[in-house]
């Protein structure tokens, strides 16, 4: 949306609007100045236009509020084309590898038919109104001629120019009428820019003040990076989440504490608002509520320096186009060096290294030439040199392979062991190493300080887990479940039960 509005609307705006502003007002000042000079010479006409004015009117925006639906509709079938286009494009390779070539033409046929389809209605539409108008006119131009002749036959030559007036209306106005409408869909384009414009900024000075004791000198202290955030202890205070000012509640009253150090797993169903409490708390939504890390309050320091204590793992990351120098250090701050040691530290160093510049290879559309997996591992990188002390993970292995994810959870370990780490995810496995749980049901949130008491609450999360991690976590209940279980009668001992070996097997691993 942010592209189109700078380039297509920003174009229409800036190129197509005025010329088509002026032919309307040129158009329509050249009717009602005919339409004038008429009624002046024989009066009765503007008599007789007052009723096909009232006519044109109702019709007009009859057919602009049909229109403008068709339009929409015609605009929202324009862009599946572009987009099988781009995916078929980049994925050539692929559609002729396995031969899908028809199957690819058959969907981009069904697209091409659904834009026509919109497209003919449009057109047809248009060709309505368009039909009425010329009737409305002829309507005009009999009546202008007969009042013309039969009331004033002394005079020909005035029945001659109202005669060629009322022909010059019939045929400017059809013009003027097609002119409107074009102006009409191109002032959507600066309604769109306008509504950007009129949507709240963010905070970019300091906000108001919100924090306690000695907040403003650590505000304006120009060293305050050497001592905050220094533990990364984060608490919560009943924090209220809304999408919209009139929308539902996502999160509601939601209070928590998390030490600095400590890693918690965030858990809930899909769409409790795991996703919208990280969001809250880099304060891309508004909230209502108390947020402070170290003791220090949101409300009491600006916007950009509170998210400087953030480092941020998305589910799907978004590679700038630049070079991998400007993706690792976007404000240039460190030597070649530092980042050649955290690309090392993060698994990058020899990803980087088979493109030919290195660090000054050029990424392009949005990073095509790297997996998800590298893209995490760079936002990693983006952490580890930020020295940021909360980590915000939102369902890392959602896009990753086995591999690639044992290399995420090491680096956790080894390279944020002493930064709170706050991991949302579906999976169970990921979660098994965090210290502590925050789950997320019914627009509340509720700790819990172990996994067994997550399981042991919420069971539909155990049958989530392989046997093997039932194994580990719950060794007891395993015994329990194996003494109950009766042996099978007359079968040798030749092999596990299939059970056992999913399990042995899951441990092996």
């Amino acid at each position: 949306r942010i592209m189109n509005r700078f380039t297509k609307d920003m174009n229409i705006i800036d190129d197509m609007l005025p010329f088509m502003l002026f032919d309307l007002i040129q158009l329509t000042l050249l009717v009602v100045g005919c339409i004038f000079t008429v009624s002046i010479m024989r009066p009765y006409i503007f008599i007789a236009a007052i009723p096909l004015a009232v006519i044109f009117v109702v019709i007009r925006k009859y057919f602009l509020r049909t229109g403008q639906q068709l339009k929409q509709l015609e605009a929202e079938a324009r862009s599946p084309i572009f987009s099988h286009l781009i995916i078929s494009l980049k994925g050539l390779w692929t559609i002729r590898a396995f031969g899908r070539q028809t199957y690819f033409e058959t969907l981009f046929h069904k697209a091409l038919n659904t834009h026509t389809a919109t497209w003919f209605h449009y057109l047809s539409c248009l060709r309505w109104f368009l039909f009425r108008c010329d009737v409305l006119f002829v309507m005009f131009f009999t009546a202008a001629a007969f009042i013309a002749v039969g009331t004033n036959q002394d005079k020909p030559g005035e029945i001659g120019i109202v005669v060629a007036l009322a022909m010059l209306i019939l045929g400017t106005f059809q013009w003027a009428i097609i002119t409107s409408i074009n102006v009409d869909g191109l002032m959507r384009s600066v309604d769109r820019v306008f509504k950007f414009i009129d949507l709240p900024s963010e905070e970019v000075l300091l906000g108001k003040s919100g924090g306690r004791g000695g907040s403003d000198f650590i505000i304006n202290n120009p060293h305050m990076y050497d001592y905050w955030p220094n533990r990364g202890q984060l608490d919560v205070q009943d924090l209220t989440v809304k999408y919209t000012e009139a929308g539902r509640t996502v999160l509601n009253n939601i209070s928590f504490s998390v030490e600095g150090g400590q890693s918690v797993g965030l858990l809930g169903r899909t769409g409790s608002g795991k996703s919208t409490l990280l969001s809250a708390l880099l304060r891309l939504t508004a909230t209502e509520g108390e947020m402070s890390i170290d003791g220090v309050s949101s409300s009491s320091i600006p916007l950009q320096m509170w998210r400087k204590a953030f480092g941020v793992v998305p589910q799907r990351v978004f590679i700038l186009t630049g070079s991998f120098r400007m993706n690792l250090d976007p404000y240039g701050r460190y030597s070649d060096e530092e980042l050649w040691r955290v690309a090392e530290e993060v698994g990058l160093r020899s990803v980087i290294e088979q493109f030919p510049d290195k660090l000054d290879f050029q990424l392009e559309d949005g990073g095509s030439v790297l997996s998800n997996g590298h893209k995490q591992l760079m936002c990693l990188a983006r952490s580890i040199l930020s020295k940021a002390r909360i980590l915000l993970l939102d369902e890392p292995s959602a896009y990753l392979d086995p591999i690639t994810l044992q290399v995420l959870r090491k680096i956790l370990k080894q390279s944020f062991s002493s930064c709170t780490v706050i991991l949302s995810e579906h999976k169970m496995e990921p979660l098994l190493e965090c210290q502590s749980f925050l789950m997320i049901e019914n627009s509340s949130i509720k700790s819990y300080d172990s996994i067994q008491k997550v399981m042991t609450e919420m069971s539909h999360l155990k049958q989530a887990m392989s046997p093997a991690d039932r194994l580990r976590l719950f060794p007891a209940l395993h015994r329990l479940n194996s003494t109950k279980r009766p042996p099978p009668p007359n079968t040798k001992i030749s092999s596990l039960p299939e059970e056992a070996e999913d399990e042995v097997q899951d441990t092996r691993l």
